[in-house]
């Protein structure tokens, strides 16, 4: 391969995330490619001899790069946990997010309750008429609740593991190329739907309970 009128060797091909310079050269051929004017070093890599004080070579590369406040000496093991907390700031966001919108689901449900029970207050004073208990009474409102909180959900994750599984397809060129799908999660947040959903299901399920049968019978 020639670069930039230097004829050298294509060692490897390397297809990682993890080394996001186009071309890794050694420190002669990069001086002798590259003109001092446009050299940019990103990364440097460090190979110790055989037989090398790994300690000590930390601490002399770490003495080496502390006037330069940007540049920091890792080893592979950090390198990789570096980029896992990456990944543990973007799923911490979308668990945010993932909390706002089990807030925002839960109003939701409540106000969709409240307003059935309004609207059905003359078959609630029927039923209630002809011997249905109050406990009964809640307790279909609860099943309703549940109903709509399990629905949206498996429907949301549904749509959630099709767009996952569409994602290897488009990014395979970036690494990511296996579909992983965390069915223990799953069963997980179809469980706290569930929970939700009886949570929601408190007040609606209270205030038609507490309906006057007479008033709520004779109600257009």
């Amino acid at each position: 391969m020639t670069l930039s009128g230097v004829d050298t060797t294509i060692g490897a091909v390397i297809d990682s995330q993890v080394v996001s310079t186009d071309v890794v050269l050694d420190e002669a051929t990069f001086a002798e490619a590259v003109p001092a004017a446009q050299r940019t070093l990103r990364v440097v890599y460090v190979t110790a001899s055989p037989g090398t004080d790994l300690d000590a070579l930390r601490a002399d590369l770490t003495d080496v790069v502390r006037p330069y406040v940007v540049l920091s000496v890792l080893d592979p093991e950090q390198v990789a946990s570096s980029f896992a907390e990456q990944v543990t700031q973007v799923l911490s966001i979308l668990y945010a997010l993932l909390a706002l919108s089990i807030v925002i689901a839960l109003l939701g449900i409540v106000n969709t309750l409240a307003l059935s029970v309004i609207e059905r207050t003359r078959e609630i004073g029927l039923l209630r008429a002809v011997g249905l208990g109050r406990l009964q009474l809640a307790g279909i409102i609860a099943i309703e609740s549940v109903l709509i909180s399990v629905y949206g959900t498996a429907l949301g994750v549904a749509v959630g593991i099709g767009i996952g599984a569409a994602l290897p397809g488009v990014l395979s060129s970036e690494g990511l190329t296996t579909l992983a799908v965390p069915w223990d999660q799953v069963l997980a947040v179809l469980g706290a739907a569930v929970a939700i959903g009886l949570v929601a299901s408190i007040w609606p399920a209270v205030r038609a309970a507490r309906l006057p049968v007479l008033d709520a019978v004779t109600v257009d």
